[in-house]
This record gives structure tokens, sequence and C-alpha cells, in this order.
């Protein structure tokens, strides 16, 4: 019996990839309310539960994601309100680029092809033409415990989406040029506005879809002390 579960969530969690193309199906209210509160029994430090998430879709949706692909394309730089990470260690860094690689090189998009590269770059601002894009908030007075909790909450939230045939990709660059999430959604300054995620119906004719990033072997990130 246990481990007809741990098959049953091994399978769910190898299927999820970070979906790249969606097809043009709405995500019904109620199914991403299943979602979420399913999510909700995630670990939360003292059942503080910080999170919050705003669901934007319809022309609202592309309201937003058209501003923001304008934004991007005049080339400003983003100013998150959680500042992109640089201070990665040299073996972070590699396994970064070595993604990047493999991932344009799997779309056959050569390093040199400047505009073809921007093209997908600026898919990223559309959530890849998801249906329906989510913003997550915690109160801008809070730090680190906070997006630990909003990190493992996410972590059930892809996984329950999986689970009910939606697909699903996290992403920065939504929450890139925040003024533009906050004009639109009335959010205030008391609130931080930490991540994005679009999701939607899988496209299997996407070819980025047929993307599967590596991990590295578990003895790099598990070791044992006795």
């Amino acid at each position: 019996m246990q481990n007809e579960k741990f098959e049953a969530v091994q399978k769910v969690i190898n299927s999820r990839i970070s979906c790249r193309g969606f097809l043009d199906k709405p995500v019904s209210e109620e199914i991403l309310k299943e979602i979420v509160e399913l999510s909700e029994r995630s670990p939360t430090w003292k059942n503080a539960q910080s999170y919050e998430l705003i669901a934007v879709s319809g022309n609202l949706k592309n309201t937003i994601c058209e501003e923001l692909i304008e934004k991007a394309k005049t080339g400003a730089l983003p100013n998150s309100d959680f500042p992109y990470e640089t201070n990665y260690p040299s073996k972070i860094k590699k396994r970064i680029m070595e993604l990047a690689m493999e991932f344009y090189g799997h779309l056959k998009i050569e390093r040199k092809d400047k505009p073809k590269r921007e093209i997908q770059m600026l898919k990223n601002f559309s959530g890849f033409g998801s249906p329906t894009i989510v913003f997550c908030l915690i109160p801008s007075s809070l730090r680190e415990w906070a997006i630990l909790d909003l990190g493992i909450f996410l972590g059930h939230v892809v996984i329950a989406a999986e689970s009910k045939g939606l697909s699903t990709c996290l992403q920065a660059a939504l929450v890139s040029y925040p003024d533009i999430i906050r004009k639109y959604l009335n959010i205030g300054i008391d609130k931080s506005i930490a991540v994005g995620f679009s999701i939607g119906y899988k496209d299997d004719s996407e070819l980025a879809n047929s993307f599967y990033s590596k991990r590295v072997p578990i003895d790099e990130i598990l070791r044992f002390a006795r």
C-alpha cells in the first residue's frame, strides 16, 4: 500500500514540466479553488499561511501581459520586489548556464540569433499564452520564513495542478515590473509581489514542452552523517 502511494506521487511529480505553451482553453475557477484548497495543507511556519494569491484571466490578464511585454521590449531592467539572485556559487552558476544552453539547443535557437532569442524571452511576459496567471503576495514586512512557506505551498500547488491535468510554470518574469501589476490589481505597498505562475492545459504541439530539464545526482544534495 505504501509503495502504491509513493508510485502514484512519483508518477505525478515526474510528469510535471515547466510548461511554455498552453491551449486556448480556460481554467475554471472551481478547479483552481480545489487546487489551492488542497495545497493549503502544506507545512507552514506556526500556521502563518502568510501568502495570498490573485488569479487573473480574460481581458484583464491580456491587458497586464501586453503592458509587461511592451515594458520588456524597451530593455527596462527588472525592479522586482525581490531582486534577482546574482551571487551564485560557481557550481550553481554552471547548472544555470547549462540549462540555458540545453533549452535553447532543444529549440534549435543559436546563441547568436538574438531576434529569435528575444521572441522566446518575451513569451515569458504573456505567461506563455496561458489562460490564467496567478500573482503570489506576502506582507512586505516579512521575508525569509514567509518566502519559505510560499515556496513549500507552491510546490504543492504545481503537483496538485498536475494531478488535475493542468500544467504550470513558475515565473520570476511575471513580477519583473511590479508597478504595472499594482496599478491593475490595486495592490498596496504593504504587500510584496513575490512571484507569479501561469496555469492551463499544456499544448503538446509546442516544441518547448518536450524539453525535460535534468537534475543533479542525489549524492550532490544528500549526505548521511552517523
